[in-house]
């Protein structure tokens, strides 16, 4: 799946509402997998904009750009670019919903404020909602390289301060910004404990007055995506929020397919959804 480069001839985005047959409804969901910023987590890309369509809400999968090639910023603008598109082209609500490394990724774009590199603050979020599911917020272990999880270590260890730009905000302190939230952590996750991440951030949502729910039980060990329970909260709050089927749907009308395209605009298959990284 390509990633968002605001450049016209790369498709943008794979929506799953066209091959699952079924009709989707208001506002769309960006998916944006984890993988530690260093690869994409199948699991956690494509299912997951089924199951929304499913459920009757736009999807489509968010392929940014990784360690180590590029920077953290990078992947902040592509998630950025990636709104601007889908608001522009499939209208209405624009949410997105990111686990482990993409959750981090969606709530670093609110903490930037919502704007595209070196543009100045904007009015109002790039996001309607998000939700975060399994985040790790707080990133001082990717700086350890006993900890940070990287297969490719050196490199990507030189690039892993780009990831704490915005700790502070993340973790509840100044700069502090998010859009209404719906917070999933597992007190069964020894990874990324709510204590040390979601905790905070919940906190955070509450003292800013930011709507919020807060999903806090044993949902598994870290990496459990769909499984552990919390979906059905999730499509609750997400149709509470606007989006989904409501009388007659109005389907997002940027449709794709799997695969990604290249410079020229042939077709480039991938055989677990995610394309390989450009």
């Amino acid at each position: 799946i390509p990633r968002y480069r605001g450049i016209p001839r790369y498709r943008s985005m794979w929506s799953a509402s066209e091959s699952s047959g079924s009709r989707a409804g208001r506002g769309t969901v960006i998916v944006c997998p984890g993988g530690n910023y260093e690869f994409l987590c199948p699991n956690e890309g494509l299912p997951v904009a089924a199951w929304l369509v499913h459920h009757g809400i736009n999807a489509c999968v968010l392929k940014y750009r990784l360690l180590p090639r590029h920077d953290h910023e990078a992947a902040v603008d592509d998630l950025w670019e990636a709104a601007r598109c889908v608001r522009a082209r499939c209208g209405g609500l624009v949410a997105a919903l990111g686990f482990s490394a993409g959750g981090h990724l969606i709530a670093s774009l609110a903490a930037r404020g919502g704007r595209g590199a070196g543009e100045g603050p904007a009015a109002e979020h790039a996001l309607d909602a998000q939700v975060l599911v399994y985040p790790g917020l707080d990133g001082r272990d990717w700086l350890k390289p006993d900890s940070c999880g990287f297969f490719d270590i050196e490199p990507c260890i030189a690039r892993a301060p780009t990831l704490l730009a915005r700790q502070t905000a993340l973790l509840g302190g100044r700069g502090f910004a998010a859009a209404p939230t719906l917070l999933v952590a597992s007190t069964g996750d020894e990874m990324c404990p709510p204590e040390g991440h979601c905790d905070p951030y919940a906190e955070a949502l509450s003292k800013h007055g930011v709507a919020h729910r807060y999903l806090r039980e044993d949902f598994g060990p870290h990496g459990f995506g769909l499984d552990g329970g919390w979906t059905d909260a999730c499509i609750e709050w997400l149709r509470g929020r606007g989006f989904g089927c409501f009388g007659s749907p109005d389907p997002c009308s940027c449709e794709g397919r799997v695969g990604a395209s290249g410079a020229d605009g042939s077709a480039k298959g991938s055989s677990n959804g995610l394309a390989d990284e450009a």
